[in-house]
């Protein structure tokens, strides 16, 4: 307890200090700080039970039961998944409260929506239709502009991979080989 007390003192006060002079620094400065009262704490902490951390050998000999240990365990994480995963338990399914029929609640339409029906009928396909078949027509024109460049660009690249293996094949002819 005699390294903690006035460490946290120190700092506290620091912090303080630091958030009067540069507030929006602090929490980086705190998290260095703190990592390194943690380090020191740890080394100080070693150095004084050193004695106490050599003579706790008893774990010696139970290392080499570790990895049996470690194989059973998840063996029975296994087995257990296993059995949560297919028992055959039965799920309680609430009884569910019956629906009146569709046509016993509807109402007749009203005169706004046959009108709004007829007027829609009336609207001339061509009027709809041109647009429509103008956009369909350039996304048409588009996809096999776009395909034919694909295309080309393939047989430009299978027609350079052939003049590369012929030349490379050609050169190792004459190549001679030093011994």
């Amino acid at each position: 307890m005699n390294f903690f007390y006035p460490s946290l003192l120190v700092f506290v006060i620091s912090l303080v200090i630091l958030y009067s002079v540069i507030p929006r620094f602090t929490p980086l400065i705190m998290l260095i700080l703190a990592a390194g009262l943690l380090a020191f704490g740890i080394y100080h902490h070693y150095s004084i039970f050193k004695n106490e951390y050599m003579k706790t050998t008893w774990t010696d000999g139970l290392k080499m039961y570790a990895p049996a240990i470690m194989i059973g365990f998840v063996i029975i994480l296994i087995f257990y998944g296993i059995f949560a995963f297919f028992a055959r338990g039965a799920v309680p399914v609430p009884i569910s409260p019956e629906i009146p029929s569709l046509s016993a609640s509807l109402t007749p339409p009203s005169p706004n929506m046959n009108l709004t029906k007829n007027a829609t009928k009336n609207v001339t396909s061509a009027a709809i239709g041109s647009p429509v078949t103008a956009a369909v027509n350039t996304v048409t024109n588009i996809a096999n502009t776009i395909g034919s460049g694909i295309s080309r660009a393939t047989t430009g690249a299978a027609n350079a991979v052939t003049n590369f293996v012929n030349n490379v094949s050609g050169n190792r002819k004459n190549t001679r080989t030093i011994l």
